[in-house]
């Protein structure tokens, strides 16, 4: 996770390559007001910003590989590492950055297949 990295600018990133549904989803939003603020600058709380910059690691690594769609297919499916949830499951709802953790190294044993 590269903390230098601007914040609204990872928030751009996942919105134009998930969508903005998908992309609230994964960030643990109820709705798609707070990243689009967060896209155009605002802060978010520091706990939200942890799950976003570790959302953007974990998609990063599939899109480079593969490309969006599969990054997306990718955070919808089961997940053997993840004990068979879904990577934005976990994302969303996970309580400790271990579980986010997860969802990261899941990616990269997914674009070393």
């Amino acid at each position: 996770m590269n903390p230098d990295e601007d914040f609204s600018e990872i928030c751009d990133y996942l919105i134009r390559h998930l969508g903005l549904k998908l992309a609230a989803y994964v960030c643990g939003l109820k709705n798609t007001r707070l990243i689009l603020g967060w896209k155009h600058g605002k802060c978010p709380q520091i706990e939200a910003e942890v799950r976003v910059r570790y959302a953007h690691q974990a998609i990063l690594f599939i899109i480079e590989a593969f490309g969006a769609d599969t990054a997306k297919a990718w955070l919808m499916g089961m997940n053997q590492h993840l004990g068979d949830r879904a990577p934005a499951w976990v994302l969303r709802h996970g309580k400790r950055i271990e579980d986010l953790k997860l969802v990261v190294s899941a990616a990269k044993q997914f674009v070393a297949i």
